[in-house]
């Protein structure tokens, strides 16, 4: 039969790997959710100067057009609590 044999290797290995079991998971998480935003943002940018006419003010309005307006401002804020 086959026997047990604990996995781990070294102690040293054994205490890298219990240290970056605690942190590294979160931080893995966190760390791609950002790197999945801002490739978005920088795809959505691409997207706009190549698709639009006047790519500065396409992009000025959709990220300074909402902050413009106190209306469009209150409506941003308020609009994950609907």
């Amino acid at each position: 039969m086959k026997e047990n044999i604990p996995c781990g290797g070294p102690p040293g290995v054994q205490n890298r790997d219990r240290l970056s079991g605690t942190l590294g998971p979160g931080l893995a998480v966190s760390g791609g959710i950002a790197a999945v935003a801002v490739l978005a943002v920088l795809a959505f940018i691409v997207f706009i100067c190549f698709l639009s006419k006047t790519p500065g003010r396409a992009l000025y309005f959709f990220f300074f057009g909402p902050l413009r307006n106190v209306y469009s401002f209150g409506n941003m804020l308020t609009a994950p609590f609907r």
